[in-house]
């Protein structure tokens, strides 16, 4: 039972799908009926750093693949509070 479609629940979907016996049922429960209903309300973008993408790729290739083909890549990632105040920043 996973509550959350989220990435990390998705994730972790996924990994037990692929590792458990084929008669363990799984299933995901999300509150939004569809993923854009979450992403207009929460924000949106996505950012995965380099060991991220190798985790994603060690969990589904296709996925890891589909992100660099189609996503953006920036140099650098601001992590901010909920005031704007700068708290660091990692890459270049």
């Amino acid at each position: 039972l996973f509550v959350g479609g989220g990435i990390d629940g998705l994730a972790a979907y996924h990994t037990l799908q692929t590792y458990l016996p084929s008669n363990v049922s799984i299933k995901v429960y999300e509150s939004y009926s569809t993923p854009d209903a979450a992403t207009s309300i929460l924000g949106g973008g996505l950012g995965i750093v380099p060991n991220g993408l190798r985790a994603l790729r060690a969990i589904s290739p296709a996925s890891a693949l589909y992100l660099k083909s189609y996503g953006n890549t920036c140099p650098y990632f601001v992590l901010r509070n909920r005031n704007g105040r700068t708290l660091g920043r990692l890459g270049s």
